[in-house]
């Protein structure tokens, strides 16, 4: 990602583009021997429903979470299981703490815009000096602007479609 800066955004509308880039800027530094933290979001589809389940991954342990409640078949609105997603947060803070080198979070999503999720995950990062890239759906770009202030250089997901992103 960017050398001029500790926390980079990566800025989005289609979240489709996430999975992939993400899991390309993850690979990238393990493969420089960079020990690597933070969660990358796995969705899958569940045949008659309207909602897949979401798994996270954190990076560090290799743990795998399940993150969505079971609402039923036809449920609507938001599925955030968020006692997972915390039990999430914590290992990477753990991770964090272990000695992490680098952190990546699939997404600054609702939860976060409105002051929860993975906040002060991010937070500890960016603290500990540790190279963060944060996944920002547009819709809560000024909620995250508004967390990061000026510490964060903001990139779009499309310029990495094409080129292999390293940092």
């Amino acid at each position: 990602m960017s050398s001029s800066g500790i926390l980079t955004a990566v800025l989005y509308d289609d979240g489709a583009t996430v999975p992939g880039i993400a899991q390309d800027i993850a690979r990238s530094w393990s493969e420089d021997g960079l020990r690597v933290c933070g969660l990358l979001e796995r969705q899958i589809p569940r045949p008659g429903r309207r909602r897949c389940d979401m798994l996270v991954t954190e990076l560090f342990s290799g743990e795998e979470l399940p993150i969505s409640h079971d609402r039923g078949a036809l449920a609507r609105g938001c599925i955030l299981d968020t006692d997972g997603l915390l039990r999430a947060a914590e290992l990477t803070r753990h991770a964090l703490a272990a000695g992490a080198e680098r952190a990546i979070f699939n997404k600054f999503g609702k939860t976060e815009a409105e002051g929860g999720g993975l906040r002060e995950t991010i937070a500890d990062a960016i603290a500990r000096g540790i190279p963060t890239v944060v996944f920002v759906p547009r819709r809560n770009l000024e909620s995250w602007r508004e967390f990061a202030g000026d510490l964060a250089v903001e990139i779009e997901a499309v310029s990495l479609c094409a080129t292999p992103a390293v940092a």
